[in-house]
């Protein structure tokens, strides 16, 4: 997911300014301006003056990020620039189409050709079943239950890692019934 923002000043070239994901920006955006930030700081080198009132997606943007956002460059109003991005996202490019047709064949076949053949009942009917380990929950575990235990971390730069095991509650401890493998997988 990109994490940027696009400067289109009132009298000039605009500038989208892109902290991660530099080089998919340069790939997929349009614009011919787009340059690489650290932080806002890097950006309020390179704009010399804001208008009085900006623009913003204010549907997405969080108060934390509104407020380094003003830190940086100060302004005195904003009004939503929700309705235009809504517009321009609305229509699809050919790259996204071929993408997004590409994706739907794919839950296709799966959905259709692969989940009637595999699909079985799995850990509970519901998602988020009781037995549930978590800090708060206190109820003891006891033999016959099922739990899943998803421990996930977000990585810097990596994405999100963790594994995904099933156990059955046994007189002699969580027997874990989805491999023996405690390595991680790399999915990409």
């Amino acid at each position: 997911m990109q994490d940027g923002f696009l400067i289109i000043p009132k009298n000039g070239e605009a500038t989208f300014w892109v902290r991660r994901s530099y080089e998919r920006a340069l790939d997929e955006s349009l614009f011919p301006n787009i340059k690489l930030m650290d932080s806002f700081r890097d950006a309020a080198k390179d704009v010399s003056v804001l208008q009085e009132t900006v623009y913003l997606e204010t549907e997405k943007v969080p108060l934390a990020l509104y407020q380094r956002f003003q830190k940086y460059f100060p302004f005195k109003e904003f009004r939503p620039a929700d309705p235009f991005i809504c517009a321009v996202r609305a229509v699809k490019s050919e790259y996204e189409l071929a993408l997004t047709r590409q994706a739907g064949r794919i839950h296709q076949h799966v959905l259709e050709d692969l989940v009637p053949d595999i699909l079985r009942p799995g850990v509970g009917l519901l998602i988020d079943e009781l037995p549930v380990i978590a800090k708060g929950f206190d109820e003891p575990l006891e033999k016959g239950m099922v739990f899943a235990l998803e421990p996930k971390k977000g990585i810097k730069g990596v994405g999100m890692v963790g594994i995904e095991n099933t156990f059955i509650v046994t007189e002699g401890g969580g027997e874990c019934i989805t491999g023996k493998s405690k390595g991680l997988i790399s999915v990409y």
